[in-house]
């Protein structure tokens, strides 16, 4: 796990190769359970079998906004328990998103605490008056925890951060040291790199 000190030269060396997005095996009446067997079969073909060195937990193809908190935490838990004992050196990169910043704020803890390599907050799908208020909410989750942050900038969130917000956030917030751009803008991204050369 990279802190927030060794977070940018941390992910230099090691944000490198396939990193499948794991997705929720739901299962029971109205799909209300999680079949935990599939996932952890799904963990391990990814991480064992595949020898893809890297898992992205708990986003948007896992279907976040229909688990519960401890649903998430336990998702998690899985991934890493599951891909250390394939592969000890799996980078597990965990989304904290959330629609309250205490939620978010848990959930980052909680993958700081059990093992988690990288947390990513997508940008927050409530009205956070732009990016000021995105540097503001990544700002309240970095100053209570110490893991390497990563930015999700996907539309799927109502608001799409420009490439001066997202190169803002990295001058800002030392533990930000990677970007996932959801938003599948060329331009944009070219711009971000340009502005913040070593994200």
């Amino acid at each position: 796990m990279a802190t927030a000190r060794d977070a940018r030269e941390w992910a230099r060396s090691t944000l490198r190769g396939i990193g499948n997005s794991l997705y929720t095996p739901f299962c029971g009446t109205d799909g209300d359970d999680i079949d935990w067997d599939a996932y952890r079969t799904l963990v391990r073909y990814c991480v064992g079998e595949l020898k893809h060195p890297m898992l992205w937990c708990t986003s948007g193809i896992a279907e976040f906004w229909s688990l519960t908190i401890d649903e998430r935490k336990r998702l998690l838990e899985v991934a890493i328990d599951e891909g250390r004992r394939a592969n000890p050196d799996v980078v597990v990169q965990a989304c904290t998103a959330a629609t309250a910043a205490k939620d978010c704020l848990e959930l980052t803890r909680h993958a700081q605490e059990g093992g988690a390599d990288i947390v990513y907050i997508q940008t927050p799908m409530m009205e956070a008056h732009g990016g000021e208020g995105v540097l503001n909410f990544f700002r309240y989750i970095a100053d209570r925890t110490d893991i390497a942050l990563g930015m999700f900038n996907s539309p799927s969130s109502g608001y799409v951060l420009t490439p001066a917000e997202g190169a803002r956030i990295y001058a800002e917030i030392p533990a930000v040291c990677a970007t996932k751009e959801g938003a599948f803008r060329p331009g944009n991204s070219r711009k971000l790199h340009e502005l913040a050369p070593d994200l």
